[in-house]
């Protein structure tokens, strides 16, 4: 969750005025700002690639051919924000990403409508065209952050410090089918983390929160908040799982390991010894080659599985602090405690529409 004021908090939970920036830039230079008709902004953890939006623009006629123009230049960006006009006078506004390009579109009444997707498209379009090697030893955000600035020099990093090295050298392919931004999550999944774009456009690392030990970053109760928790499946069951088996295979891993991780809590709806029973989510690196890196590895991506998903819906509410795998709780009347993750939500630019998320049920406290 992006830190926001207590005003901001408070505020954001009843009726507020909505603030918007949407600016075009190129590098570092601010081209103009964009006058946003309708359009909303897509985060979702499951995606290689976390934020994308849809916008549509409606420039003034005067400046439709230049707005335009602008647009058309490759390599432009995009940067949105939303926030409040607090009753204190004060604005303040959360970044919801730095967006490049995909299919700029003029229509006939004289609007432009643009889909983007963040920075990681820039990384995932600098394709090798030689090998790229990461040695044995590096430290795991020096070798995300040093594999994102040799695809492009200018991409702003700021990395945790981890505290975990690659325990086997990584070599990364070349030619026309390469994808560095891929090959960069496989490398930071070995070890728990998730290299993502941030709101401000910065590429860092997050781990995956496990819910039955972070504390939720936001509380709403549907008597008040006005959020509906519908019990509609979001996701197949087969694509749910119990537990998580990491293995480290490969011509670096002299004796394959093998770590397990299942979901012990028992008030989880994917409690591996209730109902649903065992049924593991296997996943393999080569850069796993200790006992220890095998069970952190399970152990990681466990909170990335279980859970049953839901939708749930902000029907007033628009909170644009939010963000994909933040936790957070919902009670009725203060009571009936439930944790959810969220997986994906959708942020309107918009005004009058609600917010929306896929989350994942992964605890429930009456």
């Amino acid at each position: 969750m992006y830190p926001v004021s207590a005003a901001f908090a408070a505020e954001v939970k009843g009726s507020y005025h909505r603030a918007l920036a949407v600016e075009l830039w190129l590098g570092s230079a601010k081209v103009r700002d964009l006058k946003v008709l309708d359009g909303s902004v897509s985060i979702d953890a499951r995606r290689a690639i976390l934020r994308t939006c849809t916008l549509t623009i409606a420039p003034d006629p005067d400046d439709l051919e230049a707005v335009w123009a602008d647009i058309a230049v490759p390599g432009a960006e995009i940067k949105i924000w939303r926030g409040i006009h607090l009753i204190s006078g004060v604005t303040e506004l959360v970044p919801l990403g730095v967006f490049v390009f995909d299919e700029p579109d003029r229509a006939s009444n004289e609007t432009i409508s643009v889909t983007g997707s963040d920075r990681a498209t820039r990384i995932v379009r600098a394709r090798l065209l030689d090998p790229y090697v990461i040695p044995a030893g590096t430290a795991l955000e020096d070798a995300i952050a040093d594999l994102l600035v040799d695809r492009w020099s200018a991409c702003p990093t700021s990395m945790p410090v981890t505290g975990v090295s690659l325990g086997a050298q990584a070599v990364i392919e070349a030619g026309p089918s390469s994808d560095p931004w891929r090959d960069a999550v496989a490398i930071a999944e070995a070890y728990g983390y998730v290299p993502y774009f941030d709101g401000e456009g910065t590429a860092t690392m997050r781990q995956i929160p496990d819910p039955t030990t972070t504390q939720p970053v936001a509380t709403y109760d549907r008597t008040v908040d006005r959020v509906i928790v519908s019990e509609q499946q979001r996701i197949s069951f087969s694509k749910t799982y119990s537990g998580v088996v990491a293995r480290g295979e490969g011509s670096a891993v002299a004796v394959p390991v093998q770590g397990v991780a299942w979901d012990e809590d028992p008030q989880s709806p994917t409690y591996y010894l209730g109902p649903f029973g065992q049924v593991p989510y296997f996943y393999s690196s080569p850069l796993l080659t200790t006992q220890a890196e095998a069970d952190l590895a399970a152990a990681s991506l466990l909170p990335r599985v279980v859970g049953r998903s839901k939708r749930v819906v902000w029907s007033w509410i628009c909170n644009p602090a939010h963000d994909a795998t933040d936790v957070v709780a919902f009670t009725t009347g203060g009571t009936g405690e439930e944790r959810h993750v969220l997986d994906e939500l959708t942020i309107p630019l918009v005004a009058a529409v609600g917010m929306t998320a896929t989350a994942r049920e992964t605890r429930q406290r009456s």
